[in-house]
């Protein structure tokens, strides 16, 4: 089941997850609706923990709801950021469970810092790139072959806001740092944003119609069909770096 009214919606073995942006869905595997949540406002956004137990729901307006499978009912809802509208960039879990980074705006609609919290309790662990004013990232996540996170996003030298000014990257995130980037194309950077977002949406027909995809020319009925990784983006570029290739 997977109704067009869906922005997101995301499944594991057992459940599935459908947000609406007023109204989150639970159901089992064959389409049994077991819950509905009315906690958040503009959920667009929806995440499994690796361990099944849970999922997050993220709101563009700042706001975090997590969510019990076992008992189906909300354990915890937040607000991590006063920047309203904007909170729209991913946020990941980590392969065992224990942590979830979330990419959020906290000083401006478009600087970006990068907070990981705990999922015994989601307070927050800490906060990177606090301090760095022309950084803005989109996506996150975990490289299953390298063991590693990636993030994709861009800078913005001086805090400028000429388009011209942007350098679009993909880089290892390790030790609290952005290490070895790969600058890329504004057409790279613009695929692999919205294929990413569609991906987290579970490439339903409005997270498709809504991004640039149909409009750059791509076939978004195979997408789905496609694994693209932000890990393979950077180890392509970087293999042909080590090889002196370009």
């Amino acid at each position: 089941m997977r109704s067009p009214s869906f922005w997101s919606y995301i499944k594991n073995d057992k459940y599935r997850v459908g947000c609406t942006g007023q109204t989150v869905y639970v159901y089992s595997s064959d389409g049994t609706e077991l819950a509905q949540f009315k906690d958040l406002k503009y959920a667009y956004h929806a995440a499994f923990s690796p361990k099944g137990d849970i999922f997050a729901v993220k709101t563009t307006d700042g706001r975090l709801g997590i969510y019990s499978l076992s008992t189906l009912s909300l354990i915890k809802k937040f607000r991590f950021s006063k920047i309203k509208g904007s909170q729209d960039d991913n946020f990941c879990f980590s392969p065992d469970g224990q942590l979830l980074f979330n990419i959020e705006r906290q000083k401006k609609d478009y600087i970006s810092v990068l907070s990981v919290y705990s999922t015994d309790d989601f307070n927050l662990v800490t906060s990177y790139f606090e301090e760095d004013n022309d950084l803005a990232l989109s996506t996150i996540e975990y490289g299953s072959a390298t063991g590693e996170y990636f993030i994709l996003g861009f800078e913005r030298p001086d805090t400028s806001e000429l388009f011209s000014d942007i350098r679009r990257f993909v880089a290892r995130f390790s030790n609290g740092t952005l290490c070895d980037k790969i600058y890329i194309t504004g057409n790279e950077y613009a695929f692999y944003y919205w294929y990413k977002e569609c991906e987290a949406c579970g490439f339903t027909k409005k997270s498709l119609q809504w991004s640039e995809l149909p409009i750059q020319g791509y076939d978004v009925e195979n997408l789905e069909k496609r694994k693209f990784s932000l890990e393979g983006l950077w180890t392509y570029y970087r293999e042909k770096e080590t090889k002196g290739v370009f």
